[in-house]
């Protein structure tokens, strides 16, 4: 718990504000039609820090790209997602540690969420398994590493 807290203290003082965090922010969930965009798959969502909505997005593009997730082709999606941030004259540097602090924070709002809107799985085992691999996630050296 110190350990959280500390990550959640250090995200709160990098002055990017929380918005709505999908969740769950893949290709799957986003459709485009004639010139609009639409997301799709809210149940995840909660009000969070923004880069939150990241750690979804740059896993699965990376599994499509077959790159790993801090590789080049992988990253610009970052690069487009963070621009209105640097155009609002936020730091590089701030976004790019709020951005590691939220990939590290966000399983635990993805499980949190899960539960809100699953209750009937608790104390299940197949659910509840998932949840603790997603949060044994906080612990790893890197969020965005593949799953072992």
């Amino acid at each position: 718990m110190p350990q959280v807290a500390e990550r959640i203290d250090r995200l709160a003082a990098s002055r990017l504000p929380a918005t709505i965090d999908h969740g769950d922010l893949h290709d799957a969930n986003v459709f485009s039609s004639e010139g609009h965009v639409r997301i799709l798959d809210w149940g995840d969502s909660a009000v969070a820090h923004p880069f939150s909505s990241m750690l979804i997005a740059l896993r699965t593009a990376a599994d499509h790209v077959g790159r790993p997730a801090r590789s080049r082709e992988v990253t610009g999606l970052s690069e487009a997602y963070f621009r209105p941030w640097l155009e609002a004259g936020h730091a590089r540097a701030a976004v790019d540690r709020a951005l590691e602090l939220a990939l590290r924070i966000a399983p635990l709002a993805r499980a949190l969420a899960w539960g809100r809107v699953f209750p009937c799985f608790t104390g299940h085992p197949r659910p509840a398994g998932h949840a603790a691999r997603v949060l044994a996630a906080f612990l790893d050296a890197d969020p965005l590493a593949p799953a072992g």
